[in-house]
């Protein structure tokens, strides 16, 4: 079954190069994505930079949710403080486990446990 993990890096440099690590040890491009929540030109949404004005005020997070969506992702605390977001989609628990144990040591930070005060 496939799994999603969600780490955080609060230097670009950081992500990059857990994203090479992955790249090196056999996980395919677009089994990774990479996100910057901001830069100097303003909030990014997705793979594009927003100007601040164009950014959705309401959710504060700078990132586009489809119409009607409610609740903020589970990575939106991240999002607000400027990080930057690598996501792995793992095809199974083992590769999961495998991606953490080569990005976790790069200073990632586990999404999900810090949502939950770990």
């Amino acid at each position: 079954m496939a799994q999603t993990l969600i780490r955080m890096f609060r230097e670009i440099g950081q992500a990059q190069q857990a994203r090479e690590a992955l790249l090196a040890q056999g996980f395919a491009a677009d089994q990774l994505h990479l996100e910057a929540s901001e830069d100097e030109a303003g909030a990014a949404a997705g793979n594009f930079v927003l100007p601040r004005k164009d950014s959705p005020e309401g959710a504060a997070s700078g990132v586009d949710r489809p119409p009607g969506e409610q609740d903020a992702p589970a990575n939106s605390q991240a999002m607000l403080r400027g990080q930057y977001i690598l996501t792995i989609e793992a095809g199974d628990d083992a590769q999961c486990a495998r991606a953490a144990e080569i990005v976790d040591p790069m200073g990632a930070v586990d999404v999900d446990r810090r949502s939950a005060g770990h």
